[in-house]
């Protein structure tokens, strides 16, 4: 895969999916860890028109302490009901990719700020086809 470095291996066994309402595949659960105030955090996805697809999202409201420290990820892990070892994060900043990592999650950093010792692999783009096709895998 050209554009996908490191290896990525999350464990997904024992996961109760369900299936995507167009597809007969299961669905993985899904959450969006963010800094961001709330208020912000709601009205982007809501422009992108993602909300009824991301039923738990975390704010930096939500919690204590900000990334990095790893209560976001550790919340949201939490709300979904999955071990943060059995989870993986794409992370599109250094900040949050230690966040993640200190919440012992696999880390995929995404864009070019997010290479060094948290990231365990990684992608240029979110539109970039080796990760097209590794996410298409599952």
């Amino acid at each position: 895969m050209a554009g996908l470095t490191g290896a990525v291996h999350v464990d997904w066994a024992g996961h109760r999916t369900r299936p995507h309402p167009r597809s007969r595949r299961p669905r993985l659960p899904i959450a969006v860890a963010s800094n961001g105030p709330r208020v912000l955090l709601d009205k982007s996805l809501a422009h992108g028109g993602l909300s009824r697809w991301l039923p738990v999202t975390v704010s930096g409201d939500d919690v204590a302490s900000p990334k990095p420290h790893p209560a976001c990820y550790l919340a949201a892990c939490t709300a979904l009901g999955v071990e943060p070892a059995s989870a993986l994060a794409v992370e599109d900043s250094p900040v949050g990719a230690r966040a993640a990592h200190a919440a012992g999650m696999t880390v995929l950093g995404v864009g070019g700020l997010t290479r060094g010792p948290y990231v365990h692999a990684h992608a240029p783009a979110l539109d970039d086809a080796a990760l097209r096709s590794w996410f298409a895998g599952w």
